[in-house]
């Protein structure tokens, strides 16, 4: 009977990126180049996702990361995750209320110079 062996299960975890805790912790684990680009990269990425809600810095770092360092491609994916702000509606001005119920009138008088 063959023996099957966990070889390729094995290999498959050593090209699996690991879980991050945090932002630090990700920054650790990439290599001088790769550190230098992200920081290139992101804040470009960050200003991109301003009108998004939900997202983290680590999100938008983990998707420029998992793209390769192409930005367009990771905003791609980072607008399909995450939901664009809803803007707030103008509101409208409202009449200011004087204090003690207090109104003031304007008088405009015509002066003639002779």
């Amino acid at each position: 009977m063959p023996s099957y062996a966990d070889d390729d299960d094995a290999i498959d975890y050593e090209n699996e990126m690991p879980d991050f805790q945090d932002e630090a912790e990700f920054d650790d684990y990439l290599n001088d180049e790769e550190f230098d680009l992200m920081n290139e990269l992101f804040p470009k990425a960050k200003k991109e996702m301003q009108e998004y809600q939900g997202w983290d810095n680590l999100a938008v770092k983990l998707a420029i990361f998992d793209a390769d360092f192409n930005l367009d491609e990771a905003l791609t994916e980072l607008r399909k995750a995450y939901k664009k702000k809803k803007k707030q509606p103008i509101a409208a001005a409202q009449p200011l209320n004087p204090p003690n119920g207090m109104y003031f009138a304007w008088r405009f008088e015509h002066f003639i110079i002779a």
